[in-house]
């Protein structure tokens, strides 16, 4: 085996592993201000969910976590600041650590996933028309601060189990309405159908009015779609 010399011409940067929970912020810079943010939390990893893990993500309630979003907004001010960041639309995320948020990394683009749909059901804010506006150098008016959202939302990019074999009956059927609610759900259970980034065969975004009970509610949908069905409350 050869050592590595030194000698490249690309640039390489060591960072050290970090062991906690992650959170983005997804938002809207004008003016070198924060005009509007909201804050999800990753259930697992984006690396995690490469690795085979089911990406999630729900909007998380700034009543219960105040001090993590003014944190989270002090950040963004910094790194948005730092960037000379135009107007745009921006993705910051970050770890939660004992000591308070830790950088992860700050883009200035729409977010990935299922978050622009998400944050438009949760808050009526739809940051792809957002982004085209800001774009088209069109003025973008502050999004009203309407309080706490009626209901919280968030998503599961569905995969193939390792094991057993799930239908999208078989969501329904083991998630029945009640506060909890799938207000989307596609699934392809077919061998053939195509996979997308994450293993994605399907997704569901789902809702609650309790931040905490959607939270929950993920995970068992979660552990269901990794045991292939073997696994789940029946709810009634």
């Amino acid at each position: 085996m050869k050592l590595f010399t030194g000698l490249s011409d690309v640039e390489v940067v060591a960072e050290s592993f970090i062991d906690a929970s992650e959170v983005y912020m997804d938002g809207i810079w004008k003016n070198g201000e924060l005009q509007w943010s909201s804050m999800s939390r990753n259930h697992i990893s984006p690396l995690s969910a490469v690795q085979g893990g089911v990406l999630a993500a729900h909007i998380l309630d700034r009543r219960r976590y105040e001090v993590l979003f003014q944190q989270a907004e002090t950040l963004a001010g910094q790194a948005l600041a730092s960037l000379d960041a135009p107007d745009c639309v921006f993705h910051l995320e970050a770890f939660t650590e004992d000591s308070g948020l830790t950088f992860g990394e700050c883009a200035i683009r729409l977010p990935g996933a299922l978050s622009p749909q998400v944050n438009k059901l949760t808050f009526g804010v739809d940051l792809f028309d957002v982004e085209i506006s800001l774009a088209l150098g069109e003025e973008v008016p502050r999004p009203l601060d309407g309080g706490a959202p009626e209901r919280f939302y968030g998503y599961i990019l569905l995969r193939r189990p390792k094991v057993g074999n799930v239908t999208q009956e078989d969501f329904e059927r083991n998630f029945p309405e009640r506060n909890f609610r799938f207000d989307e759900i596609q699934y392809a259970s077919s061998p053939d159908a195509p996979v997308g980034p994450y293993g994605r065969v399907g997704q569901a975004i789902v809702s609650d009015p309790d931040e905490l009970k959607l939270q929950r509610t993920i995970e068992e949908i979660v552990r269901f779609n990794e045991a292939g069905g073997g696994c789940g409350p029946v709810r009634n």
